[in-house]
């Protein structure tokens, strides 16, 4: 539930550090596809909520359907999201590496 509130700040901030890195069109549009889905994903799974809170607040029971929507949007969302976080590490971690080596101080 915590990672419904916090998968947006974190399509924001690798989307950002990925786009400033200057990567390759395939890495720019493989986290374009996985923040999309993270976003589409969340908004999917606020909208069933809804529909989940009205069913409940008019008396009847959550229907299958709507709670199946839900937890898939939910695990979609989190499957993005930690290749999407997995995927801006790999980033990071590659873009220290090429300044490092192109540092003064670099022992290479």
């Amino acid at each position: 539930m915590f990672g419904i509130f916090v998968a947006p700040l974190i399509v924001a901030a690798v989307f950002t550090a990925v786009i400033a890195s200057r990567r390759s069109r395939g890495i720019i549009t493989a986290v374009s596809v996985l923040s999309v889905v993270v976003v589409g994903s969340l908004v999917t799974y606020w909208a069933t909520w809804g529909t989940a809170f009205d069913e409940l607040d008019a008396g009847r029971e959550v229907s299958p359907g709507t709670s199946l929507i839900a937890n898939l949007s939910t695990g979609t969302s989190a499957v993005a999201g930690v290749l999407l976080l997995v995927l801006g590490a790999v980033v990071l971690v590659t873009s220290m590496s090429r300044n490092n080596s192109n540092s003064v101080f670099s022992t290479r």
